[in-house]
């Protein structure tokens, strides 16, 4: 039996996790309302995930999902004129706006998640229990891990001011 060695493992758990991820939205896609489907992006979804979350400004939105500030703006402008989000003055500074989701767009991403998690019941139903728990752990471990990333990025640099 030839062992592979560690990078070869890398890059297929790369070419796996991209494989896996691209499945999973063509499986996720055609479980959702073929009407809702047309008129909603998956930029969108992550908008309306984020914002399920906490109200953000424009900038907060555009780091979350890492894209330029027109881009954040743009994608807004239709979350709003389809009544899933709204533009609010912020309570405390009146010049700041923030994002809100409205409880339209909060039933859309209810229907949404409903169907996610059917998908990957799916999935989990059909592994093993062991198998599932390994899975658990990796997770969590990636998660950690990006979440460390991400907050020693946000650290200012020292001797910089």
């Amino acid at each position: 039996m030839k062992t592979q060695s560690p990078t070869s493992i890398q890059e297929e758990i790369i070419n796996l996790a991209y494989q896996i991820a691209r499945q999973m939205r063509k499986q996720f896609s055609s479980h959702l309302d073929a009407k809702l489907h047309e008129k909603i992006s998956s930029y969108q979804i992550h908008a309306l995930y984020t914002l399920t979350q906490r109200s953000a400004t424009m900038g907060e939105l555009a780091e979350e999902m890492n894209i330029s500030l027109p881009s954040a703006t743009a994608l807004v402008d239709r979350l709003v004129r389809s009544g899933w989000v709204e533009r609010q003055p912020d309570p405390t500074d009146r010049r700041i706006i923030r994002l809100t989701i409205t409880e339209h767009g909060g039933k859309l991403c209810e229907a949404m998640q409903l169907q996610r998690s059917k998908g990957f019941k799916f999935l989990l139903d059909a592994m093993p229990p062991a198998d599932v728990a390994a899975l658990h752990r990796i997770f969590t471990n990636l998660h950690e891990t990006l979440e460390a990333k991400k907050n020693e990025t946000a650290k200012p640099k020292e001797g910089i001011r």
